[in-house]
C-alpha cells in the first residue's frame, strides 16, 4: 500500500485494506431497508432477521454499509488531521467538508470567493445592459434575447440552429415559429 499507492498513514491503510478485503465493521446504524426504521448497533445481525430479501440483495445492502462506514471512518481520521497525511480522497465530497487551515489556502479560497462576486457583479451589469437594449426592439428580437439570457451559457449560434426542428435557422422569425410551437405543445 505504501510503495504502490504512496499511503502513508498506517490507520488510513488499515481502513482501506479493510475496504477492499470486505471486513470493514459495520458501526452502528439505522437499518437501510426501506420501510424498515430499526436503529441498531449490529446491522449485519439485523439484516439476518429481513426474510423478505433474497441472499443477493442481503449482500448488496452489506457492500453499501461497508463502504459508508470505511467513508465515514476516513473522515473521522481527517478530521483528527494526522501527522501524516492522508493519501486517498474518497471521503471528501465538496471543498467544505476539507477546511484546510493552512494560511496560504484560506488566502487563495478568499481570492476565488473575491473573484466569484466580482464576476456576479459583472453578469448582474451584462444583464441590466440587455434589458436596456431590449428596449427599442421588436417583439421577435426580445423574444429571442430573453431566450438567450435564460439559457445555459453554452449556448451559441450553433446550439441555436440544433434546437430548431428546421434543418437551419435563417432568421429570428423561425426561432419565433419554433419558440411559439414549443410553448403551444406545453399547454397541451
Amino acid at each position: 500500500m505504501r510503495l504502490n499507492h504512496g499511503v502513508l498513514n498506517k490507520e488510513e491503510a488499515k481502513i482501506l485494506n479493510n475496504l477492499a478485503n470486505g471486513t470493514v465493521k459495520l458501526l452502528a446504524g439505522q437499518c437501510p431497508v426501506r420501510g424498515c426504521f430499526t436503529r441498531v448497533e449490529h446491522l449485519k445481525l439485523h439484516l439476518r432477521t429481513h426474510k423478505e430479501l433474497k441472499r443477493k440483495e442481503r449482500e448488496v445492502y452489506m457492500s453499501r454499509l461497508r463502504y459508508k462506514s470505511a467513508i465515514t471512518l476516513l473522515r473521522e481520521l481527517r478530521a483528527t488531521n494526522p501527522e501524516v497525511p492522508m493519501a486517498s480522497r474518497l471521503d471528501i465530497t465538496s471543498h467544505s467538508q476539507y477546511p484546510c487551515t493552512k494560511r496560504e489556502c484560506i488566502d487563495r479560497l478568499k481570492e476565488f470567493e473575491e473573484e466569484v462576486a466580482s464576476l456576479k457583479a459583472e453578469v448582474a451589469s451584462l444583464k441590466r445592459q440587455i434589458e436596456e437594449l431590449t428596449d427599442g426592439q421588436s417583439t421577435s428580437s426580445k423574444l429571442l434575447l430573453t431566450y438567450l439570457k435564460t439559457s445555459p451559457p453554452s449556448l451559441n449560434s450553433q446550439t441555436v440552429k440544433r434546437r430548431c426542428p428546421q434543418s437551419q435557422m435563417r432568421s429570428i422569425r423561425c426561432f419565433q415559429n419554433c419558440m411559439e410551437r414549443k410553448s403551444l405543445q406545453s399547454l397541451r
